[in-house]
C-alpha cells in the first residue's frame, strides 16, 4: 500500500519518508535502553533509574537528523514530481509525427479555478476551458503541425507545501504550411494537494 501525506515538519512526504519516522521512534527507544538501568534501594524495591538529560541529549541529536534527512528527501521527491508535471504541460501541445495533442490534460494537471495568463501580442486572462478550447482546436484541425516546445532551463523554489517555477523554452512547428520557430518564458505556481502537486496558474511571455 502506498502511504502519502504530511510529515512531521509539514512537508507532503510518501512512503520512504514514513519509514524514516519509523527509524526516528527505534532511536527513541534505543536511546532510552542505552541510558536506563535497574537500581535496588535499602528496602529491596526495584527500579529504573534513567539519566534523562543523556536521553534528551541523544533525542535531540536523533530529532535534528530526522528533520533535515526528512525535509532533503521530501523537497526531492517534490522537485522530481513538479519536472514530471511541467513535461506533462509542454508535451500537452506536442503534435508531431501525426501524433494527436492532449491539451484536454490541462484540466488534470491544472487545478479547475486554475489561472492561465497570456502577456504578448494581446494581455489575457483565462480560465482552464476558454484556454484548452482553441488550443485544442488550432493543434487538431491541420492549421498547426509538427509542433512543439520543450524546456531549455529553469528555477524552482519550494516551499513546504507552495512551489514556483521560472522556465525558458523554445518551440518550432508549421503554421499554415509556414515553418517557424521561437521561444519565451513561463512562471509557473504549483500548490501540493490530496492528489498530489498540482499547477494553480501560470503565465507566460513569447519573445518577439
Amino acid at each position: 500500500m502506498e502511504l502519502q501525506g504530511k510529515g512531521p515538519l509539514g512537508y507532503p512526504c510518501n512512503q520512504e519518508s514514513f519509514g524514516q519516522l519509523a527509524t526516528y521512534k527505534q532511536d527513541v527507544c534505543h536511546a532510552f535502553r542505552r541510558h536506563s538501568g535497574p537500581v535496588i534501594d535499602r528496602a529491596g524495591t526495584l527500579t529504573i533509574v534513567r539519566d534523562m538529560g543523556a536521553i534528551l541529549r541523544v533525542l535531540g541529536e536523533e530529532r535534528a537528523n530526522y528533520s533535515d534527512r526528512v525535509r532533503c528527501y521530501c523537497r526531492t521527491m517534490s522537485k522530481t514530481e513538479i519536472d514530471a508535471l511541467t513535461a506533462e504541460l509542454f508535451d500537452a501541445f506536442d503534435n508531431r509525427g501525426g501524433k494527436a495533442a492532449d491539451v484536454a490534460r490541462i484540466c488534470r494537471l491544472v487545478l479547475p479555478s486554475g489561472v492561465i495568463v497570456k502577456t504578448r501580442p494581446d494581455f489575457t486572462v483565462y480560465t482552464v476551458d476558454e484556454f484548452i478550447e482553441p488550443r485544442q482546436r488550432l493543434l487538431t484541425d491541420g492549421r498547426l503541425v509538427e509542433f512543439s516546445e520543450w524546456e531549455v532551463s529553469e528555477r524552482t523554489e519550494i516551499a513546504g507545501e507552495i512551489a514556483s517555477r521560472f522556465c525558458e523554452y523554445r518551440k518550432s512547428g508549421i503554421l499554415d504550411g509556414e515553418p517557424f520557430e521561437g521561444g519565451g518564458a513561463k512562471a509557473i505556481q504549483f500548490v501540493h494537494t490530496s492528489d498530489g502537486w498540482r499547477i494553480a496558474a501560470f503565465s507566460w511571455y513569447d519573445q518577439p
